[in-house]
């Protein structure tokens, strides 16, 4: 066996590791370049067979695969860079793309009726089977073929203009991999050397050259999510990141959410995206294993989104990049405080409930107790409440706690809480307010509940009697200081019935 043999033998086992590589490691279009690897490798053993075997019937036979190769592998080297560098033509263009391909397949081997795919067949000087090519082929199959891999390139370079710096030897050794059967080809096909086919030698240095990007440029790995379909039409928003923080995967959802396009995010860092939210890239631009949910300004408008972050690691366990899972969770979250504020809400007042008043009681003397601040609360119910439910009915009695729970609300200050704790008794917590202060609050309460109320026409006027307790003096937690308030209340409701026009807080 000849060099050259030995040669095309070497490139159809390293052709053959690639593809089985390629099968199993997923890449984004990985199916079309293993398709283009085994048409390399049919060509290359289409050509070994014409070197090793000098029966002119065998070589016959070799060259309608080696032509069937020819006419294909232009076509699935386009649609794997394609896909590769992020820009799926689609179902509909895809097809089209074979519609050439299929008729020059047809004049291939309906070529005796014609001679458009090649007119005449001679033997070389190494007894070698040549061509001279018809009008179809210098007309229509190689213009065609040359055009879609001079687009490869092309798109190659419109890729290398917009990735950074650092990260474009990966697709200047691709381009150069791309590069070299096209010019191999071309000198072949217009015999620049004579007869020597120079297309299938190129092959193994086609993919040496993506082999040389496989292992020292981490080429075909460099977009680990393979799915190409389950990663664009997933709602959640999806970026791919090296271990220098720099996208190099993003789905349309991301980039949509983050109002650009997918190519002009990749090769960005993430400093330069989230560059807006610098909570959530505190938290999570070196975290392996992550979540958490932010709230965020996006487009103008406050949403809230969780953030999931996993590493991708080698099989030896080396980190290679992440993938930030992202996903909007606005709906979810207003759903929650919705639902919150059902279980901390009384139903009929819309004032905080007992449980939302005993859990901010509890919250307020732990921070007065570190703080060292004082607090008061204010206990009180509606005088003669049975009277107005007797009177005037059950509907008007919740109108007029509806209305009280309001007046008492008007005249707070904003962290000031007022709750219902259950029937006509009231109970308000004041931040930071002593008792001096406290007494004018209960003032402004009172004047503001002695005012009539209109319900159904009806003018009512009622009362209330309120019970005053301070922390720390009073008492040092929730109990004591409801014990002390609540017996106020019952002391100033008792002195209005032996004084009925006096009223003295305590």
């Amino acid at each position: 066996m000849d060099f050259a043999s030995t040669y095309l033998v070497i490139g159809i086992l390293v052709s053959l590791l690639i593809l089985i590589y390629t099968l199993r490691s997923r890449i984004r279009g990985g199916n079309f370049f293993a398709i283009s690897c085994f048409l390399s490798i049919l060509w290359m053993y289409a050509e070994l067979i014409k070197r090793t075997d000098q029966t002119l019937q065998i070589q016959w036979q070799a060259e309608t695969p080696r032509f069937i190769a020819a006419i294909a592998l232009p076509v699935f080297s386009f649609l794997f860079i394609s896909n590769y560098l992020g820009k799926n033509i689609g179902l509909k263009k895809t097809v089209l793309l074979f519609v050439v391909p299929s008729i020059s397949t047809i004049m291939l081997l309906t070529n005796d009726n014609h001679l458009l795919f090649f007119k005449q067949s001679y033997l070389d000087s190494q007894e070698h089977l040549r061509f001279t090519y018809g009008l179809y082929y210098w007309l229509v199959h190689l213009p065609y073929s040359y055009t879609l891999l001079m687009i490869t390139l092309v798109l190659i370079l419109d890729q290398l203009r917009k990735t950074p710096k650092e990260e474009r030897k990966r697709l200047k050794t691709l381009f150069a991999a791309v590069l070299i059967p096209f010019i191999a080809n071309a000198l072949s096909v217009f015999k620049v050397f004579g007869d020597i086919s120079l297309t299938a030698f190129s092959l193994p240095l086609f993919f040496l050259t993506v082999s040389f990007a496989i292992f020292r440029y981490n080429f075909l790995r460099a977009s680990p999510l393979a799915y190409e379909k389950v990663f664009s039409s997933i709602s959640d928003g999806v970026l791919v990141v090296d271990t220098n923080n720099r996208i190099i995967d993003i789905n349309p959802a991301a980039a949509e959410g983050l109002g650009k396009t997918v190519e002009e995010l990749v090769g960005k860092k993430l400093e330069e995206v989230f560059s807006e939210w610098s909570d959530l890239l505190s938290k999570c631009k070196d975290a392996e294993n992550f979540y958490d949910e932010f709230q965020i300004n996006l487009h103008g408008e406050q949403r809230y989104i969780s953030v999931k972050v996993s590493p991708v690691k080698s099989k030896a366990d080396v980190l290679e990049g992440r993938v930030f899972i992202l996903r909007d969770i606005t709906e979810s979250k207003r759903y929650e405080f919705f639902l919150r504020n059902l279980a901390f809400r009384d139903s009929l007042t819309h004032t905080a409930n007992r449980r939302k008043f005993q859990e901010d009681f509890e919250l307020l003397i732990e921070r007065s107790r570190v703080l060292r601040r004082i607090f008061s609360v204010i206990y009180f119910d509606i005088d003669d409440f049975k009277n107005v439910n007797d009177c005037f009915g059950h509907n008007v009695g919740d109108e007029l706690l509806k209305l009280v729970a309001a007046r008492v609300a008007s005249v707070l200050r904003g962290p000031d809480t007022v709750a219902r704790l259950g029937g006509d008794e009231f109970a308000v917590l004041l931040h930071e307010c002593g008792e001096e202060s406290a007494k004018k609050v209960v003032s402004r309460i009172c004047k503001a509940v002695e005012e009539p109320f209109l319900i159904s026409g009806k003018s009512i006027k009622v009362s209330i009697s309120c019970g005053l307790a301070v922390y720390p003096k009073d008492g040092l937690s929730m109990k004591e200081l409801l014990e002390v308030a609540d017996l106020r209340m019952y002391e100033e409701k008792n002195k209005k019935k032996a004084f009925p026009k006096t009223r003295k807080v305590k």
